[in-house]
């Protein structure tokens, strides 16, 4: 088992945060301007986008994702926690590190520097927040390791102890840090090939190998 130190840990954070945009507006790029087989309701959202990116003009693409086929609420299934604000006022380490990057660049692409995996799909189940604890670790696994690497998110959705599913959830780092499921016999992350993702609120039926971890 692969350990990581914290400041991994915050870079997985930092990068979770780009994520989202990142990985929609690269998906959608992708696609390209072609129309064909896209809903009609679509079609329309993606020509008044198009047209207001052209009168501002822009300096970026949309275009057509399978994210489109369902409703953000299908897609966006996010459970904050009470004391979410308390927790996060308490890492004085993370604000530290933000303190300490001075002068930022005028434009940063981590494309560019090899630290992105590549773009997955979760379906229509609103497991949006297993994938970003997942591909920020993947990705700072790449950047520091320079292996490409595929997580399961699929075991946080099914052996979280958090209540959480498709039905939304919430950053779950520490069960790659530190907490073990009942039935498991370490915390760590699991591959993609141990436990493969069908976007439902599988069973857990541990116990699963767990090959990395976060290491405080």
């Amino acid at each position: 088992m692969r350990r990581f130190k914290r400041k991994i840990f915050i870079l997985a954070l930092l990068i979770a945060f780009g994520g989202f945009f990142f990985v929609s507006a690269s998906l959608a790029a992708a696609q390209g301007p072609d129309f064909s087989n896209v809903p009609l309701k679509v079609q329309q959202h993606l020509a008044q986008l198009r047209a207001e990116i052209k009168k501002k003009n822009y300096r970026f693409s949309v275009g057509y994702n399978p994210a489109m086929d369902y409703s953000i609420e299908q897609l966006c299934g996010f459970k904050s926690p009470p004391e979410w604000k308390e927790i996060a006022g308490q890492n004085k380490e993370s604000r530290n590190v933000l303190r300490d990057f001075g002068d930022l660049p005028g434009s940063f692409d981590w494309r560019a520097l090899g630290g992105v995996t590549p773009v997955k799909n979760q379906g229509s189940c609103g497991s949006c927040w297993g994938f970003g604890t997942v591909v920020p670790m993947e990705s700072a696994i790449k950047i520091f390791l320079g292996q490409t690497v595929n997580i399961s998110e699929q075991y946080l959705v099914s052996c979280n102890e958090d209540n959480w599913g498709c039905s939304g959830g919430w950053w779950a780092h520490d069960y790659h840090q530190w907490r073990v499921p009942s039935g498991e016999t370490e915390p760590g992350a699991v591959y993609e090939n141990d436990f493969s993702y069908t976007a439902t609120d599988a069973s857990c039926n541990p116990p699963h190998p767990h090959a990395f971890v976060l290491n405080s």
